[in-house]
């Protein structure tokens, strides 16, 4: 859905969803509006987002590698039948919550999203540093620390 109303019909080619960028933004932007909304199916009411616990500790638990490397993840690599498959889905997540929770990312988040999707520019961890004004990797143990606080739970596996 997002992909689509970003995206779809930019070129003239058929979209291939193998040949999606960004998808970490697609499944940690999903994931984050899913959370914002509390109750039964046709009664939903606005809540104040927050990352799922399953999600948390997967990330908590295993950091098999660093931010750089998951925005480079292809979009087939969140649907393939592996054993990372949840934990891709978990770190786009939690690090979207993460963004979107801070007054000063969240609008840098979207304007890497304006201009990922709307401008062309790609979607590398250049374009992400950029935008952010420091690298990536910088934002790896706020990241971690705000996601331990959210969940209540200490890593119990730091990345090198």
């Amino acid at each position: 859905m997002f992909y689509d109303a970003l995206a779809d019909g930019m070129g003239t080619q058929p979209t291939d969803p193998r040949q999606r960028f960004a998808a970490w933004v697609e499944i940690g932007l999903g994931q984050w509006v899913e959370s914002s909304f509390l109750g039964d199916t046709g009664y939903l009411e606005p809540a104040k987002p927050s990352p799922d616990r399953v999600q948390g500790l997967a990330v908590l638990r295993s950091r098999p590698y660093g931010l750089e490397n998951m925005i480079g993840l292809e979009y087939g690599r969140f649907h393939d039948v592996t054993d990372q498959t949840s934990l891709h889905w978990a770190n786009a997540a939690t690090f979207v919550a993460f963004l979107m929770d801070r007054d000063d990312t969240r609008k840098q988040l979207l304007e890497y999203i304006d201009l990922a999707y709307n401008k062309s520019k790609g979607n590398s961890s250049s374009l992400f540093d950029k935008v952010f004004g420091k690298r990536i990797e910088a934002l790896e143990k706020p990241w971690i620390q705000w996601l331990e606080l959210k969940i209540g739970v200490a890593a119990q596996r730091r990345r090198r």
